[in-house]
């Protein structure tokens, strides 16, 4: 879990967002979920 303040807002989704990065390990960059899409994503 993260706790960035920037991620705040977005607490109660932290348990979605683990199994998301369980699924990820190894295949993003980031520690956050949100982290992990690209910067130039639209």
């Amino acid at each position: 879990m993260v706790t960035d303040p920037k991620y705040a807002a977005f607490t109660a989704l932290d348990p979605f967002f683990d199994i998301v990065q369980q699924g990820l390990a190894g295949l993003v960059d980031g520690d956050h979920y949100f982290d992990t899409i690209a910067d130039d994503a639209e």
